[in-house]
């Protein structure tokens, strides 16, 4: 069987971060070692949660996994809370990752134009170090423009074409090394007749390609976290790395309609759980 590291943070309320991780890659018959960066009561949507940082355990965790002669086939990495944690992590990837190991780096820094709280010039230095390092990188548009050197309020300042042919210009930026793909999500599109369409657009050495598909309501919790590990797991699988992007696609798709027909709370995070199944093929 295959083991994957998954670096994330995990919430009671709110179905992301190793929620995610653990109930994709599970559902995919690969192995999971969660190593929780933080413990949040709900995720940070929510207006009431309590969080306990876990950054003094990273290291205890990297120490004896090491110590217990441990390796992965998959390593992905999600939201980092501070410098201070992305320095630990990044420490953890440069002993963990080895020629047969993929990694997974989901850049979390910011959206709609906007970073977090938490984000701040160290921490966008030491999220780069890991994208460099990254075999798979699965910024959302904004984090894609940060990543390539720019600012990330110009992600909001193009459409159609001149959009596609951008974001493949900065993602060609990100290609480092030999097999790398960066797979950039949540780019807003309009087809034929002017309807909203929801692009991913996988680029490496070898391939450009989008996939789209039409939006299902709101935005929900968690909808990156599921992307990247149906992504990651699908490629350890041996899928083609496009036909992993398509899979993971279609299948929040499809856990968002179902969240947006029983009106749940998108701070909730989707219904991906009666999905599952489409993993597992």
């Amino acid at each position: 069987m295959k083991k994957v590291a998954a670096i994330n943070d995990i919430c009671g309320f709110g179905k992301c971060s190793l929620v995610a991780d653990i109930s994709v890659l599970s559902a995919m018959g690969i192995q999971v070692c969660p190593l929780p960066t933080g413990i949040y009561t709900a995720q940070t949507v929510y207006p009431h949660h309590q969080s306990k940082s876990n950054t003094d355990m990273i290291d205890v965790f990297t120490d004896n996994w090491s110590q217990m002669g441990e390796s992965f086939d998959g390593i992905i990495t999600g939201f980092l809370l501070d410098p201070v944690q992305a320095g630990k992590v990044l420490d953890f990837v440069r002993r963990f990752h080895t020629p047969g190991t993929l990694l997974l780096v989901d850049p979390i820094m910011g959206d709609e134009g906007k970073t977090y709280a938490n984000y701040s010039a160290q921490l966008h230095a030491l999220i780069g170090q890991l994208a460099e390092e990254a075999d798979i990188l699965t910024p959302n548009l904004g984090e894609l423009f940060l990543l390539a050197g720019e600012s990330i309020e110009r992600s909001g300042t193009q459409e159609g074409e001149d959009l596609i042919e951008q974001t493949a210009v900065l993602a060609r930026r990100l290609l480092n090394k030999h097999g790398k793909i960066v797979t950039v999500t949540g780019i807003r599109l309009k087809d034929a007749d002017g309807d909203d369409l929801l692009g991913n657009l996988l680029v490496s050495h070898e391939d450009e390609r989008l996939y789209t598909v039409a939006p299902s309501g709101g935005y929900f919790s968690g909808t990156g976290d599921l992307f990247a590990a149906a992504l990651l797991g699908g490629i350890l699988k041996g899928m083609r790395p496009y036909e992993a992007m398509r899979l993971a696609a279609d299948f929040l798709k499809a856990a968002a309609e179902s969240a947006t027909q029983r009106g749940t709370d998108p701070r909730a995070g989707s219904d991906f759980e009666e999905h599952l199944d489409m993993l597992r093929e």
